[in-house]
């Protein structure tokens, strides 16, 4: 243990202020000898504590302790190398003060034991889970350093064959080289067989359509010998070729064309005759074809007119079909880069074709847009489908508070036209299982009646709360017989007085006919309608329909007039009815639409046109609102669907609510901006994607221009089975950014990047492939004795050849300084504290010299007695009662103190005065 002082120029100042202080005592004024030396002793101290505490002394002490951590290489390329042996001699050899750890790695590094005094070393069958695809040295020096034990010598066993295939182990041990930790390094050597790997599948990142391009095959190999080489575009084997290849590296280059757009991935195998380690023979390639995007606009009529126009304009590939004749598999969608639904109902659609439109967005990052229309959305029964989970926008209305109760009257035809039909089965019997079925789409507190009629009208189920009454109602409806003529009015009079009389919020008819009935009558009625807020919707059932009335009173009655030929369609029609019942999802009225959420879509647009009307629905919380209503109800919602992207337009492109829209330029601009935004961004050319697989995870590189304004990248990534994965990226270097994949799996993967901005949000497409771990490329071994060897000189450390040889020399041991100057400080001032004291108090002082006065008595006494040891009995007797005295009571010793005292006063001031 030693003491130093830092600043040592300053104890030059002590003897001096020493010195001036017993001047000043000497020449004082004290009361008594005792205070002179009580407050000069106190000052010297004072000032001798501060000269100290500015001399900056320290106090060294060198650890006696060792700690030495193993940090066990278990990565593929030294994973089969037995090192029990070397752990054991280590074991056995250690002292007991050296204090021992452990650290295992590969892609990365865990703890596998603490050091102490008391651990073992583990010799084999380490608990700690390591990614052996890689071999990260720095990471596991690092761990490694940071575990070491403070106040101890610190050393670190490198156990590894130094072949790193990530980060930088020198630079990380030259850090911990100036912390003052020694690594020392014992080489693991695994000799390598007759080899052969494919290295690298060359082809370019971006390729155009229908250009002939070389797909190059690099093979290392370190044995001649003859092999069998396959690609596959995709899982198409295009080529198969046997050749032969000798020592050192071999190119296979194959030529191929692409017709279709999108993203092409390449696998190459390779089978040869002699060969040690086959998980380095297949390797795969992402490549893009350029191509002008391709849409396919789904829809009939007037509705797909004003798509067609727009996506004309835009310069892009239109494929119009109707709704029956849509692809109903991922390989003839995915041909496509973006889907449009012009109001078309889903039970037009092919049994299948959600489903396979789901794949194709959020799988194959394919866009979609759903337009407006009396059959699209909610009225295109869309309900807890596929499509109502893509879009940015519920199908349901969300109303404000208590939910609305309905009470609903089926005015159902039991005539006797009514029992023809198809199959065994009456357009009356599916009419009854159409109002059944409905019974699902009521709430709690709804209410349903049903009024069957012929001539006449009869009620077949009085209104009846539906909760709870499920199966009376339906065995009242079963009961509905075939009757005879047809007349509407005597039955729809009476469902409207029943509704009148109804305090619902909600009031709705649904009449059902296939025959001709009274064309006049009905203008008291439909008053009554209006007045009393119910609606009413018509089914006419075949040609013998009269569809002009039922239109008409449809029409006056705010409701939907419905036409079939099909009597199966009656469930879905009242199911629908059901559903819509008393709820305002079309929305014919004139307004200019309002700016929510901010979006690229609205680039240099200063002024929206008007719109006309609108399919009602309701925003999902995570979905970007661009355009809204007067009522603020979305008109215009986009948002990212997997790797793919989808928009919900809720007016039509028909021109029935789009007239004024389509006339004007932003109108049209703005369309034309959606259908772009949409279809994703071809790959860029300055934006590089790669991956780097080990074990059981992979390292995410991305490449690209330098852009300050990006605060975040992340990723969703989809492998070909349609796993998906999310990663965020972090940048490490300007225009580096680096992800990991919590997989290692081999194969092609599409990535959606997001990149945010300050105030914007970009969508970029792109892909990599994953082939096999570094660990297995033998292209990249040779060089890890060198850089062991590096690593251990950097630190000063040994290479060892066994394990005894770790504790066979100490490394530099570590000293513990402790400042003093605190304690200095604070022990000064405390005794400038006690002096203040001393001078302020009286009594304290009075106390404290009173007690040296007796103690000087009781040695002056004790000096006399062993002077004359011969005394007699009486001195011997004031002898033994000196003690006595010397433990009186305070008081008594206090008061003939302070007599004497003043005696000696008195004394001393007569000579003074010479008297």
């Amino acid at each position: 243990m030693n003491i130093d002082f830092m600043k040592p120029y300053w104890l030059w100042l002590l003897p001096i202020l020493v010195g001036f202080i017993w001047y000043l005592a000497r020449k004082g004024q004290f009361a008594s000898t005792f205070r002179r030396r009580l407050h000069t002793g106190m000052r010297i101290a004072v000032c001798s504590c501060i000269v100290l505490a500015m001399a900056t002394p320290q106090i060294s002490k060198k650890s006696d302790i060792t700690a030495t951590v193993f940090a066990v290489d278990r990565s593929a390329s030294v994973k089969n190398i037995d090192i029990s042996a070397f752990m054991k001699e280590a074991n056995d050899a250690r002292g007991i003060k050296d204090s021992v750890g452990m650290v295992c790695f590969g892609k990365e590094a865990g703890v596998e034991l603490l050091p102490s005094l008391e651990g073992t070393l583990p010799t084999e069958g380490f608990l700690t889970y390591v990614d052996e695809g890689a071999s990260d040295l720095a990471s596991a020096l690092k761990l490694s350093g940071s575990i070491l034990p403070k106040g101890t010598a610190k050393r670190i066993v490198l156990v590894s064959d130094g072949e790193e295939t990530t980060s930088d182990a020198l630079l990380q041990a030259k850090a911990l080289a100036a912390q003052g930790v020694t690594i020392d390094g014992y080489g693991l050597t695994e000799e390598i067989g007759q080899e052969v790997q494919i290295t690298d599948l060359e082809i370019p990142a971006l390729i155009n359509k229908n250009t002939a391009y070389d797909i190059a095959v690099r093979i290392d190999s370190n044995v001649g010998t003859p092999l069998n080489v396959r690609l596959y575009k995709g899982n198409t084997l295009i080529a198969n070729e046997s050749i032969s290849v000798t020592s050192g590296e071999s190119r296979i280059v194959f030529s191929d064309t692409t017709a279709e757009g999108g993203g092409v991935v390449y696998r190459a195998e390779i089978t040869p005759e002699k060969d040690t380690q086959s998980k380095n023979n297949k390797f795969f390639a992402y490549t893009y074809i350029d191509d002008i995007p391709r849409v396919l606009l789904i829809g009939d009529g007037k509705d797909t007119e004003g798509w067609n126009g727009i996506i004309s304009a835009s310069k892009l590939q239109v494929e119009r079909v109707s709704a029956g004749g849509v692809p109903v598999s991922t390989e003839r969608l995915q041909g496509y880069d973006c889907v449009v639904m012009a109001n078309v109902s889903a039970k037009d659609l092919p049994e299948g074709f959600l489903e396979v439109l789901e794949a194709y967005v959020k799988t194959l990052g394919g866009g979609l847009i759903v337009s407006g229309g009396e059959d699209s959305y909610a009225l295109g029964e869309y309900f807890h489908t596929q499509l109502a989970d893509m879009l940015p926008v519920d199908m349901e209305l969300k109303t404000e508070g208590e939910e609305p109760d309905l009470a609903m009257i089926m005015v159902i035809d039991r005539s006797g036209s009514m029992s023809g039909g198809a199959y065994g089965i009456t357009q009356l019997e599916m009419a009854k299982e159409a109002a059944i079925r409905s019974l699902d789409g009521f709430k709690e507190k709804d209410q349903v009646g049903i009024i069957a009629f012929d001539d006449q009208y009869q009620w077949a189920v009085p209104m009846t709360l539906v909760s709870g009454n499920k199966a009376a109602i339906q065995q009242q409806i079963g009961e509905i017989q075939v009757g005879g003529g047809t007349s509407i009015l005597p039955g729809l009079t009476e469902a409207v007085r029943a509704l009148s009389e109804s305090k619902a919020k909600e009031k709705h008819i649904i009449l059902l006919t296939d025959g001709q009935a009274e064309q006049e009558g009905y203008d008291p009625v439909l008053a009554k309608i209006k007045n009393n807020g119910i609606t009413l919707s018509s089914v006419a059932v075949g040609s013998g329909a009269d569809t002009s009335l039922l239109r008409k009173l449809a029409d006056a009655g705010n409701g939907r007039y419905y036409f079939t030929d099909e009597f199966t369609d009656l469930p879905s029609i009242f199911a629908k009815e059901t559903l819509l019942a008393g709820k305002e999802y079309l929305n014919n009225r004139h307004f200019y639409p309002k700016q929510k959420d901010a979006s690229a879509i609205l680039s240099d647009i200063t002024s929206v046109p008007r719109l006309g009307g609108y399919i009602g629905t309701t925003a999902k919380s995570r979905g970007d609102v661009v355009l809204i209503s007067d009522r603020d109800e979305p008109i215009l919602a986009t948002w990212q669907y997997g790797l793919g992207r989808t928009v919900a337009w809720t007016p039509d492109v028909g021109g029935r609510w789009t007239k004024e829209w389509l006339s004007s330029k932003e109108g049209s601009s703005i369309l034309r901006n959606t259908l772009g935004w949409v279809i994703n961004a071809q790959m860029a050319q300055d934006m590089k994607l790669t991956a780097e697989s080990g074990a059981k995870k992979s390292s995410l590189r991305l490449e690209m221009p330098f852009d300050e304004s990006i605060s975040k990248i992340t990723a969703t990534v989809l492998n070909s089975q349609g796993k998906e994965f999310k990663t965020q990226f972090n940048m490490t270097a300007p225009g580096v950014y680096q992800g990991e994949l919590e997989t290692a799996q081999e194969g092609a993967y599409v990535a959606n990047l997001l990149i945010e901005k300050k105030e914007s949000k970009d969508y970029y497409k792109t892909g990599f492939a994953l082939s096999y771990p570094s660990e297995y490329d033998m292209t990249k071994k040779g060089s890890g004795s060198a850089l062991l060897q590096q690593i251990v000189s950097a630190s000063g450390g040994r290479m060892l050849t066994k394990g005894n040889e770790v504790f066979a020399s100490r490394p530099l041991p570590e000293v513990n300084q402790k400042d003093l100057s605190m304690l200095f400080m604070v022990l000064g001032m405390l005794l400038f504290l006690l002096d203040i004291a001393f001078r302020r108090f009286t009594v304290l002082l009075l106390t404290l010299e009173g007690m040296g006065f007796s103690m000087g008595n009781v040695k002056k006494i004790a000096v006399k007695e062993k002077k004359n040891p011969l005394e007699n009995v009486a001195k011997n007797k004031v002898s033994e009662q000196i003690p006595i005295k010397a433990k009186a009571d305070k008081k008594e010793i206090l008061e003939k103190a302070t007599k004497e005292n003043t005696a000696a006063k008195l004394v001393a001031s007569k000579k003074k005065r010479g008297i």
